[in-house]
């Protein structure tokens, strides 16, 4: 019996693989971990300074041979000396450090690559896709750095099969599914109902190229009458983890 477990088991990860293989590369983050202490805008930066992270270490690369040093990280970041300054204060060194060297290391308990080895704490991750990042980082405006962070420091309450924010995030029955609304996200992030519309439009605007068609990096859909009511869902070629990526795109709908 154990055995025919174990052989389903790595049937369906072998599935899981193979159809989500073009979502490219990734790096694992755990989903109980919640940024506590670190704005937005500054997670925001972190995940994507994190797609820089080695193979073979968790030294932060810009090309296979190139590696990233403190005084890069302006040109990196694409930030100022004073905002990057600001960034390291909060991310250093409990997820960044900086060797004597210059070198630039990432928190491998945090952020990891490659295989993730089995220990007798159960802990599931996150998959957050290098791709994806890097081109939604890239093309949008600082300004709206803050909106994305906030769903980085929500990875607890994401569905591990459907994207969707929810209060369970490992029931795969969609149909059981307790999502939050989101007026229920605005009281989870800080943000004041009552500027619901901004929040909307803000991430109505927010977009990213994917095969040549832009896509919304998260769909928000209500029943044209309650925005609180309203439903999340994040697009997977951000962060997925599930066993199949296109039902979250066919329940997203993603194009714009």
């Amino acid at each position: 019996m154990a055995y025919r477990e174990r052989k389903q088991r790595e049937a369906e990860r072998s599935f899981s693989r193979a159809a989500n293989k073009p979502l490219g590369n990734y790096f694992f983050v755990p989903t109980n971990e919640r940024f506590v202490g670190i704005a937005p805008e500054t997670v925001t930066r972190l995940i994507y300074l994190n797609t820089f992270t080695g193979f073979e270490s968790n030294k932060l690369m810009l090309t296979q041979r190139t590696p990233i040093y403190y005084k890069d990280l302006p040109q990196v970041l694409g930030l100022s000396k004073a905002t990057v300054f600001r960034f390291w204060k909060e991310v250093s060194p409990e997820y960044i450090v900086e060797a004597e060297s210059g070198l630039i290391f990432t928190n491998e308990n945090i952020f990891r690559r490659g295989h993730i080895k089995h220990s007798a704490e159960y802990t599931r991750y996150q998959k957050i896709y290098t791709n994806g990042v890097r081109t939604l980082y890239e093309t949008t405006a600082r300004g709206n750095h803050r909106q994305l962070g906030y769903f980085f420091k929500l990875l607890p309450y994401i569905n591990i099969e459907y994207n969707l924010l929810c209060y369970n995030p490992t029931e795969t029955d969609i149909e059981k599914l307790e999502l939050l609304s989101v007026a229920e996200f605005c009281r989870l992030i800080g943000y004041d109902v009552l500027h619901i519309n901004k929040l909307l439009a803000i991430y109505r605007d927010v977009s990213f190229e994917v095969d040549g068609k832009q896509e919304r990096f998260c769909a928000i859909a209500y029943d044209g009458i309650n925005k609180a009511g309203a439903k999340i869902c994040i697009n997977p070629h951000i962060l997925y983890c599930g066993s199949n990526y296109k039902q979250v795109e066919i329940l997203g709908a993603f194009c714009k």
